[in-house]
C-alpha cells in the first residue's frame, strides 16, 4: 500500500506540474528564422524541433526572403496551420539574410530572441534550459549554449563545447554562434543584422551587440542544445566551404576594432580559417623591463640578451639578468652582456627561493611592465615584444603570456586551464606544434586562469600592489599571482603570436596527467577554480572526453548488449578529439531523443536518488549506466522493476526504457501499473504522433490536457478532488 500511495502521490502531483506549464509565468521566445529556397525536408524538420520543445512559450517568426521555389509559399502556409504560434511574413523582394532576418524581429513579440536557421534542429530541452538560466540570472542579455553538426546522414559529431565568455576569443572566432538567445530590446536599439557582411552576420550582431554589455549579463549554458546541419555549401561544413563568410568576418571584426581600439587591424590567420587582431602599442612606448634568472649559468648572458633582443620588434626594453652571488668573478660573459647600456646584472643570494629572487628583481626593475622569462626560453616569433606589450596595455588584462613550444617541435603549453578536473592543466601539452587545437584554440589569443613564471608579462603596478609573488607557494607562485589577478578583475591572457622555444627542460612543479599537481596551490584555490568546461579534460594531446573507455563501453552493454562498440566514434584521430558520451547518445538516438526527453524525468530522477540536479543529459548517461542496473525508475511514470516482469522483457540485455521505445510499446507492455498502454492506444490519436502511448500521455499533460491512464482513472476528476 505504501508503494501504491507514493506513485499515486507522484502521478498526482506530476499531472499538475504538466498541466500548470502552459499558465505558468517564465520567459517567452521568438525563435526568428530567414527562409530562403529551403529543402522542403529540412525545412519541415526543423519546425518539428521547435514543436517538440518541452517549453511551451515560443513563437516562431519565419521571414521568406522571396524565394523563388513555388514549392516553398505552400510549405510555409501549411507549416503556420499546424500551431497557431507559428507565423511567417513574404517579403516581396529578395532583400538577402539580414533584411530577412530583420523582418522576423519586427515581427517578433516577445523579450526574447532566439535564431534558428532554415535547416538545422533545436534539442528538445533547448529552449527549457535557456528559460531556466533565464530564470536564475534575470539580469542576462545573451545566453549561448555549446552545438555540434548534423550531417545528411544522421551522424552528429563535432561538439563545440565552449568555454567561459571571453572577449580575446570573440576577436579570433564566433564562440556564440548556436544557440544564442539575446534579448529583443537590445536587438533593435543596436538596428538587428546589417547588410553587407552575408556568410558570417551572426559574428557582425555578436561583436556589435557585447559592444559595451557587461560580462556577467553573459551566460554560457555548458550543454549542447543545437544541431547545426553541415551540408555541401553551409558555413557549418567548414568557412572554406562559403569563402566570402571569412571576408565577411574580417570586415565584421575590423569594424567592432575601429569602434573599440582604434588603429588595431583584423586579418586571418595563415593556414586557418580564424582571425586575429593586432593592437598598436601605446605612445608613448611603455618601458618594459625583461627578466631573466640565470641561476648559476651566468655564462649564457651574452647569448640571452642576443636572443631577446632578436625579434623583438620593440626599442624601448631594459634586461635584468639575475645570477647567484660571486659569479661575476668567474665568466667575462656577464660583463660583455652587460656593455649593452640596456642590461644589468643583479648578484643574489643563491639561497633565496625562485618567487624571493623574482620579487627582488621586481624592486630593481624601471619598467612599468615586468616580464619575467625563464632561462632557455627564446622567442622565435617576429616582434614578438610588440605583440604582447600592446595586447598587455588593453583594458582588462592583467597578465599576458606566449605559447611556449618544446624542443620536440611540439606545445608545452598554451596556458594553464582548469579542466573538469577542477585542477590547472596545461594546455595542449604535447599538441604537435602546427596543429591549432581543439577548434583552434591553441592557434587563437584567449583568456586563460594562470600562466607561469617562463613567460608572464604583467604591469609593474598591479604586481607592487598584488605584494609580487607569494614565496609561501614554493613552487606554482606565478600561477597563484593570476588566479590572485583574476579575483581582483584582471584576465590572464595567452596569444599564439608570441612564441618561444624551450631549450632547456624547466625546473617546474610536478605534472600528472597534464595537470600541475602543487599541494599548495589546491588547498588555496580548490574551492574557487571553475572548469573551462565541465565535459573537457585535458590529457593526451589537447582536450578529450570527460569519461573513460570504460564508460563508452558501458553504455554500449546497455544499449545493445554486445561488448564490441556499437557507436563509433566520430571524430578525426589526427585531430586527437574523442567523442563526448552524450553526443554519442545523441548520434545513437538521433530518432528517439524526443521519446528520451519525454519518459527520462532528469529532475525526478535527480532528486530521488542522486540528491543533486544534474543537466538532462548527464542524468540520462548516469541512469543508462548505473541506474538501470539498479533497478532505478527513470520518472514517476515508469516503474523498472515491474516492467520487467512483463513476459520477455526480463531476459533482454536491453535497457528497459529502450526496450519500451523499441519494442515494449508496440507489443502492449505496460510502463507502470496504473498505465494501460492498448487501452491507451486505441482510445488516443497516438499513432499520429509517432510516439509511444507512455510519451504520448505525458505530452499531452504538458500541454494541458488531462489524458486519462486507464479506462478507470478520470485525471481531471482525480485532480478535482484534491486526493494527492
Amino acid at each position: 500500500m505504501g508503494k501504491g500511495k507514493k506513485l499515486h502521490h507522484s502521478f498526482s502531483n506530476t499531472l499538475k506540474s504538466c498541466s500548470a506549464l502552459e499558465n505558468a509565468a517564465g520567459p517567452r521566445f521568438s525563435v526568428l528564422m530567414p527562409v530562403y529556397n529551403p529543402k522542403p525536408e529540412h525545412l519541415r524538420e526543423a519546425v518539428d524541433s521547435l514543436l517538440r520543445q518541452r517549453w511551451p512559450h515560443w513563437e516562431l517568426c519565419m521571414a521568406d526572403d522571396a524565394s523563388p521555389d513555388p514549392q516553398i509559399r505552400p510549405l510555409l502556409l501549411e507549416l503556420t496551420a499546424l500551431d497557431p504560434r507559428i507565423r511567417v511574413e513574404f517579403r516581396p523582394v529578395n532583400g538577402h539574410i539580414a533584411a530577412a532576418t530583420n523582418t522576423a524581429i519586427d515581427m517578433a513579440r516577445f523579450v526574447y530572441a532566439a535564431l534558428l536557421d532554415q535547416d538545422d534542429l533545436l534539442t528538445p530541452d533547448a529552449l527549457e534550459v535557456m528559460a531556466h538560466a533565464i530564470q536564475k540570472h534575470p539580469g542576462a542579455a545573451l545566453l549561448y549554449s555549446d552545438e555540434d553538426k548534423l550531417f545528411d546522414d544522421g551522424t552528429i559529431a563535432d561538439p563545440y563545447l565552449k568555454g567561459h565568455w571571453d572577449r580575446e576569443l570573440l576577436s579570433g572566432q564566433n564562440m556564440v554562434s548556436h544557440l544564442g538567445v539575446y534579448r529583443m530590446d537590445r536587438l533593435r536599439e543596436i538596428g538587428g543584422f546589417r547588410d553587407g557582411f552575408s556568410g558570417s552576420q551572426d559574428y557582425d550582431l555578436v561583436l556589435r551587440y557585447t559592444r559595451d554589455l557587461p560580462d556577467e549579463a553573459v551566460v554560457r549554458i555548458p550543454q549542447v542544445l543545437y544541431h547545426w546541419r553541415a551540408h555541401a555549401g553551409s558555413t557549418a561544413s567548414g568557412v572554406q566551404a562559403k569563402s566570402y563568410a571569412l571576408e565577411s568576418a574580417v570586415r565584421a571584426l575590423q569594424s567592432h576594432l575601429d569602434a573599440t581600439a582604434p588603429g588595431a587591424s583584423a586579418a586571418t590567420v595563415p593556414g586557418l580559417t580564424y582571425l586575429r587582431a593586432t593592437y598598436p602599442v601605446p605612445k608613448p612606448q611603455p618601458l618594459v623591463s625583461l627578466i631573466l634568472d640565470l641561476g648559476d649559468a651566468l655564462s649564457l648572458a651574452q647569448a640571452a640578451a642576443q636572443a631577446l633582443a632578436a625579434k623583438s620588434g620593440y626599442e624601448k626594453y631594459e634586461l635584468l639578468l639575475l645570477h647567484d652571488q660571486g659569479l661575476e668573478q668567474t665568466t667575462t660573459a656577464g660583463r660583455r652582456a652587460e656593455v649593452q647600456s640596456n642590461v644589468r646584472l643583479l648578484p643574489l643570494d643563491a639561497a633565496l627561493g625562485a618567487a624571493d629572487r623574482l620579487n627582488a628583481a621586481g624592486g630593481f626593475a624601471r619598467g612599468k611592465i615586468l616580464g619575467f622569462l625563464g632561462k632557455g626560453v627564446t622567442p622565435i616569433s617576429e616582434h614578438w615584444l610588440k605583440e604582447i606589450v600592446s595586447r598587455l596595455c588593453r583594458p582588462g588584462i592583467g597578465a599576458v603570456g606566449g605559447r611556449l613550444l618544446s624542443g620536440d617541435k611540439t606545445v608545452f603549453h598554451a596556458g594553464y586551464l582548469a579542466d573538469a578536473s577542477k585542477r590547472l592543466t596545461l594546455s595542449f601539452h604535447g599538441l604537435p606544434a602546427q596543429d591549432a587545437g581543439y577548434f583552434c584554440w591553441s592557434g587563437l589569443a584567449r583568456t586563460v586562469d594562470a600562466l607561469d613564471e617562463l613567460c608572464l608579462f604583467t604591469h609593474a603596478e598591479q604586481f607592487a600592489a598584488a605584494n609580487g609573488f607569494d614565496a609561501a607557494m614554493t613552487g606554482a607562485f606565478a600561477q597563484d599571482y593570476c588566479l590572485r589577478l583574476r579575483e581582483k578583475g584582471w584576465r590572464s591572457t595567452i596569444t599564439p603570436f608570441a612564441q618561444f622555444m624551450l631549450t632547456a627542460l624547466p625546473e617546474l612543479p610536478e605534472i600528472r596527467d597534464n595537470c600541475l599537481d602543487d599541494q599548495d596551490l589546491t588547498e588555496r584555490w580548490k574551492t574557487r577554480l571553475e572548469p573551462c568546461h565541465p565535459d573537457l579534460l585535458a590529457i593526451a594531446e589537447g582536450w578529450t572526453l570527460d569519461w573513460e573507455e570504460e564508460s563508452i563501453r558501458s553504455i554500449n552493454q546497455c544499449i545493445t548488449g554486445m561488448d564490441a562498440p556499437a557507436i563509433q566514434p566520430v571524430y578525426s584521430e589526427e585531430k586527437q578529439d574523442r567523442t563526448r558520451l552524450h553526443i554519442l547518445l545523441q548520434a545513437r538516438f538521433c530518432n528517439e531523443d524526443f521519446e528520451l526527453s519525454l519518459l527520462f524525468d532528469h529532475r525526478w530522477y535527480s532528486a530521488i536518488y542522486l540528491n543533486k540536479e544534474l543537466p538532462f543529459r548527464r542524468a540520462l548517461d548516469h541512469f543508462l549506466t548505473v541506474g538501470c542496473a539498479q533497478q532505478w525508475n527513470p520518472s514517476p511514470f515508469f516503474s523498472t522493476l515491474y516492467y520487467a516482469t512483463q513476459a520477455g522483457v526480463g531476459a533482454c540485455s536491453q535497457n528497459i526504457l529502450l526496450h519500451y521505445i523499441r519494442e515494449g510499446a508496440a507489443r502492449g507492455l505496460n510502463p507502470f501499473p496504473l498505465f494501460d498502454s492498448p487501452w491507451y492506444y486505441a482510445r488516443y490519436e497516438v499513432a499520429s504522433s509517432g510516439l509511444t502511448p507512455l510519451a504520448h500521455f505525458i505530452q499531452a499533460a504538458r500541454q494541458g490536457l488531462m489524458n486519462d491512464p486507464n479506462e478507470f482513472f478520470d485525471s481531471a476528476l482525480y485532480l478535482q478532488t484534491g486526493c494527492a
